[in-house]
């Protein structure tokens, strides 16, 4: 007979196989106790999630061909987003989105731009809703960087970096403003550096 929990106390789980580590509040007692439904540890965060959890929204990811935002990109498709990836290559977008396509299933759409372009912006938002039928999420990713010391950073690197990074979720958020306010509960997510936050010798935030 499993013995309740005292008051005050807190659970622990996956310790153990097989059991149930209580844990007294002042950390003094520890005791273990059989149970039947063993919960294992997680390996990926995305594990809490339902399968469909996303399913019924359209997301634009902006620098959705490579790297964080592809990872962001497959992991909307993955809870049943439809997505949208756009960057300026489309090479690399068409590998990516067929990658996608053949791990989650889901009808990824690759669309070359630039989001310094703010025309561009907007005709990605309208390829969206053409094939979707709306937007209700915008992932601001696309960036460009420049790996050196600030003094050595010309000022057109900086202005381009600037141009990328700041300006151009400036142009992919008006783009998109239209359709998420049209879709009730529209979501911008902004990706960032931790440069933006934290500094770094001779660099620059």
């Amino acid at each position: 007979m499993r013995t309740p929990a005292r008051p005050g106390a807190r659970m622990r789980h996956g310790a153990r196989r097989g059991v149930l580590r209580l844990v007294s509040r002042d950390n003094t007692r520890r005791e273990w106790f059989p149970i039947s439904g063993y919960v294992p540890r997680m390996t990926n965060p995305l594990d809490v999630f339902r399968d469909g959890a996303l399913a019924g929204h359209v997301a634009v990811v902006t620098g959705g061909g490579t790297g964080i935002c592809k990872g962001i990109a497959a992991a909307f498709a993955r809870f049943g987003c439809e997505v949208c990836i756009t960057s300026r290559k489309q090479d690399v977008l068409d590998a990516t989105a067929a990658e996608l396509k053949a791990a989650t299933g889901r009808d990824v759409l690759a669309i070359a731009a630039d989001v310094r372009d703010p025309d561009a912006m907007v005709g990605v938002v309208e390829a969206a809703k053409a094939r979707f039928g709306k937007v209700d999420t915008l992932v601001n990713g696309a960036a460009g960087n420049f790996l050196a010391p600030a003094i050595g950073l010309s000022p057109n690197a900086f202005r381009t970096v600037i141009d990328i990074d700041l300006v151009g979720s400036f142009h992919a958020a008006r783009a998109a403003f239209p359709a998420l306010r049209d879709a009730g509960d529209g979501l911008i997510i902004n990706i960032t550096a931790t440069r933006a936050a934290a500094a770094a010798c001779r660099g620059s935030a």
